[in-house]
C-alpha cells in the first residue's frame, strides 16, 4: 500500500458486519411472510383476501431480493478489506462466519 493511502481496513469490517446484520433481518421478513397468507375467502371479501396474499408475496419476494443485494454489499466491503491485508479471520469475525476469504 502507498505511503499516501490510509485506509481503514477496521473500518470496511465493521461496515461489512452492519450490511450483514441488516441481511439477516431482511432474511427473517422474508421466511416470516410465507406464513402471513390468508386462506381462500369466499364473498365480500374474496377480492380484498387475494390482494393482501398478493402483496404479502410480493414483500417476500422484494425483503429476499434485498437480502441477497445486501450480501453482495458486504461481500465488496470485504473484498476491499482483503486488498488492505484483512486477514481470513478478520472477515470471517466480523461478517459472522458468513463471508470466509
Amino acid at each position: 500500500m502507498p505511503p499516501e493511502v490510509d485506509v481503514k481496513r477496521d473500518a470496511l469490517l465493521v461496515q461489512a458486519s452492519v450490511w450483514i446484520e441488516q441481511r439477516e433481518v431482511l432474511g427473517q421478513i422474508a421466511s416470516a411472510t410465507k406464513s402471513l397468507t390468508v386462506g381462500e375467502a369466499g364473498g365480500a371479501f374474496e377480492k380484498a383476501v387475494a390482494l393482501y396474499n398478493k402483496r404479502t408475496e410480493e414483500i417476500g419476494f422484494w425483503t429476499w431480493e434485498g437480502s441477497s443485494v445486501l450480501l453482495k454489499v458486504a461481500h465488496a466491503l470485504t473484498e476491499a478489506s482483503k486488498k488492505y491485508g484483512a486477514t481470513e479471520q478478520e472477515i470471517s469475525a466480523a461478517t459472522q462466519g458468513v463471508i470466509k476469504r
